[in-house]
């Protein structure tokens, strides 16, 4: 309800002590109409006091410029209440921070910026980076818990992510980020995971951006590994509950490492020994992976990702998750989303593979295409059933081999 003035107050006053009237006619068991009438006005009234009349501001006097307090007072008064954003709690910190010392740097403004930039480099019009994911960058590059903890919000942690936020590398890594997850097959929002991501930004940071061009050796391997890392590690739960934590201690890793590669095996040791999962694949996960995932599975892009890898996707081309035989020639109790029957496919090659006829579709490819996509010697003869299966099987040692360590 809108009221600009007095005039419209008591006309919506009016209508209100009419609606009361007849809702009390209603219910004839309520008695003292009058005294239910006189409280509904007096309500009416305060609450029109109260927000267009009063004003109200709670706050608190600080004697003393210190952020800590600062950050105290906010968590107090809002512990009663709406549970605070994080990320925006840690914004405002670093925003007045930021300001009280040369050079003066609104990090709200600042960071926003980055963010819009860094959307604006995925494909598609998505937006999957927000603020949270340029902090948890911030945190881990200083050594901090990635996970957002009050406690730990002193002036000190402020200076220092002022200081990386300065540097030259800060901003090369985070575009750095983006352009790599873009140029990779999974959806980009399923890749922000801190588990996932955050170590990826550690290491870029660390290694001063390193060279990433899939025509040079080094380039094309770092690649590989961190597109291993990722896929392997969203199928064997590092985006669990501890994704925070596994993320630290795979931060912890790679600052430990030596040379420039990416650290794989060591990842893998060490993550299994305090986390219980590893980076490593056996017959038996996968098994429960085929059982699990099907066609509109998020996880079923990572998968299907492992299916080709080493190799990447074609840089530039739009993707889709395919049915090899289609559904819409399949009986209806046929699983036709099973991993066994899916493909990516380029977006434009699907839509011209379209419902085609399987046979016409398979005299059509070449043996590359059919070697590439694990396509079993004999499919043309075989039920649905039997070509599943043996797909998935060939998909699975397809996997097991290629395992980079």
């Amino acid at each position: 309800m809108s009221i600009s003035d007095n005039d419209d107050f008591y006309a919506e006053r009016q209508e209100i002590e009419s609606e009361i009237q007849e809702l009390i006619g209603e219910h004839p068991e309520i008695e003292n109409s009058d005294s239910l009438i006189l409280n509904a006005q007096r309500n009416f009234e305060d609450l029109y006091r109260a927000v267009h009349k009063d004003e109200k501001l709670h706050f608190f006097t600080e004697d003393e410029n210190d952020i800590t307090r600062v950050r105290d007072v906010f968590v107090r008064i809002n512990q009663g209440g709406v549970t605070p954003n994080r990320a925006e709690i840690l914004l405002s910190l670093m925003t007045s921070s930021w300001q009280q010392e040369p050079p003066e740097i609104n990090a709200r403004d600042e960071v926003h910026s980055m963010v819009d930039e860094l959307n604006g480099i995925i494909d598609g019009g998505n937006a999957p980076f927000a603020t949270k994911h340029v902090q948890k960058v911030l945190l881990a590059i200083n050594g901090n818990e990635i996970q957002y903890r009050f406690d730990n919000y002193t002036l000190d942690l402020l200076r220092n992510l002022k200081e990386i936020w300065l540097s030259d590398t800060f901003p090369n890594t985070m575009e750095q980020l983006a352009e790599l997850l873009n140029s990779y097959y999974p959806t980009v929002t399923y890749i922000l995971s801190p588990a996932l991501y955050t170590p990826i930004a550690y290491y870029l940071y660390q290694n001063e951006n390193p060279s990433l061009d899939s025509t040079s050796i080094k380039g094309r391997g770092r690649r590989r590994d961190i597109l291993y890392y990722i896929c392997a590690a969203r199928l064997n739960g590092f985006t669990s509950q501890s994704s925070n934590q596994i993320a630290e201690l795979v931060r912890d890793v790679i600052r430990e490492e030596e040379s420039s590669e990416f650290p794989l095996e060591r990842i893998s040791d060490e993550v299994a020994s305090s986390y219980g999962t590893s980076l490593r694949f056996t017959e038996e996960k996968l098994t429960t992976l085929f059982e699990e995932l099907q066609y509109g599975k998020r996880d079923i892009e990572f998968l299907l990702q492992l299916s080709h890898y080493p190799d990447e996707p074609a840089r530039g081309k739009d993707y889709d998750i395919d049915h090899i035989i289609p559904k819409s020639v399949l009986p209806e109790e046929a699983d036709a989303d099973r991993v066994g029957n899916l493909q990516l496919l380029i977006d434009k090659t699907n839509k011209m593979k379209s419902d085609d006829d399987f046979e016409d579709w398979m005299n059509s490819r070449t043996d590359d295409y059919k070697q590439t996509h694990h396509i079993p010697e004999g499919a043309k003869e075989m039920t649905f059933e039997e070509f599943v299966d043996a797909r998935e099987q060939l998909i699975m040692e397809h996997i097991l081999e290629n395992q980079p360590f």
